[in-house]
């Protein structure tokens, strides 16, 4: 299997929507890159070395169920609402959008939704992890049952076939295009059985966020309106939304594509430095070679605004068991270090 290209792992692993002949709990072997490079149908992504091979089709000629039309709705409609900002602009709504971008970017994704609740990098005291949650049910990237595992499954299958976000088969799937396959998603990584995530399960706070999740979403888009009218809602509503959906995105998409590599990871991630600037922090390729990482800026000259956050609770004593790489993991892991 390890022998083999994305694209010959993907027709062995994915013959039929309902059949995986493997055990989705364990790890498919990384596919070869020197295979896929030469699969007739591959093609070299954009001043990247990664080749890609379109394995369903993106628009037409496939089923859209309802709850893809939904999704596809959500982001037009999204899209097309950030079109009014010009016409509500003022510096106050600026201040705003930016002051909602990094509460619901840092403290709801990055934070919470990444390193707290997918990876257990660090721990803080239960309200203060729901507060955080919160965060991210804000930014309108799902429940978070289901946000965590898909990333679980995402670092589990990294770049092969059950990964439900490869660039493996293109920019627009690994950016938003698997999003809006809701059979991909069911049948490559068990992403909808969100098997992985009991831990959350078993707590009444995620309990409620599966029952009343749009409730929610749909409840703060309408207390916007009440606090602001038109300009809060624009500004501190879809404006906000898609600025942290393209963050997030880009980290599924760009850092698996550009970007440089300073650890054997054995996966497409890659430090990107302007993903890292709009998703508070996260340098990917650092991240997959520890990712049970707190800290994912390893140098000092990376930045990363949500470390220094998990750092500064954790000196007030509002967060403890924080995890980070010792000097002697950082070595082993290192290019260099593989190298000698």
């Amino acid at each position: 299997m390890a022998e083999l290209s994305y694209s010959a792992q993907f027709d062995i692993l994915l013959p039929q929507p309902d059949l995986i002949p493997w055990d989705r709990k364990k790890a498919v072997p990384k596919p070869s890159l020197l295979a896929q490079e030469v699969e007739a149908e591959a093609y070299r992504l954009t001043a990247s070395t990664t080749f890609a091979t379109q394995k369903r089709n993106w628009f037409s000629n496939r089923i859209w169920g309802v709850k893809d039309m939904g999704t596809a709705l959500l982001f037009i409609g999204m899209h097309l609402a950030c079109l009014a900002a010009p016409f509500t602009f003022s510096w106050q709504c600026v201040i705003f959008w930016y002051v909602t971008y990094c509460i619901t970017g840092c403290f709801g994704i990055a934070m919470s939704f990444h390193r707290q609740l997918s990876h257990h990098s660090f721990t803080t005291s239960k309200w203060l992890e729901y507060f955080f949650a919160y965060c991210g049910v804000m930014t309108f990237e799902g429940k978070p049952t289901f946000w965590v595992s898909s990333h679980r499954f995402h670092h589990l299958q990294t770049d092969t076939p059950l990964d439900p976000h490869s660039p493996a088969e293109g920019f627009w799937w690994s950016h938003m295009g698997w999003v809006m396959d809701k059979l991909s998603k069911d049948h490559r990584a068990g992403c909808v059985v969100e098997n992985n995530v009991d831990d959350m399960r078993s707590q009444r706070f995620y309990q409620h966020m599966e029952d009343w999740y749009w409730a929610h979403v749909w409840g703060s888009f309408l207390l916007l309106y009440v606090i602001g009218g038109w300009p809060a809602l624009i500004w501190g509503g879809p404006l906000r939304v898609v600025s942290v959906w393209h963050g997030t995105f880009s980290v599924n998409s760009a850092s698996h594509i550009w970007g440089s590599q300073p650890y054997k990871t054995g996966d497409l991630s890659r430090n990107l430095w302007w993903v890292a600037v709009v998703s508070f922090g996260e340098w990917h390729n650092n991240h997959h070679a520890f990712g049970f990482s707190a800290r994912h800026g390893l140098e000092w000259w990376e930045f990363d605004v949500s470390w220094y956050i998990i750092r500064l609770l954790q000196k007030v004593g509002l967060a403890w068991d924080v995890h980070t790489p010792t000097p002697k993991q950082v070595e082993y892991q290192s290019v260099k270090a593989k190298s000698r």
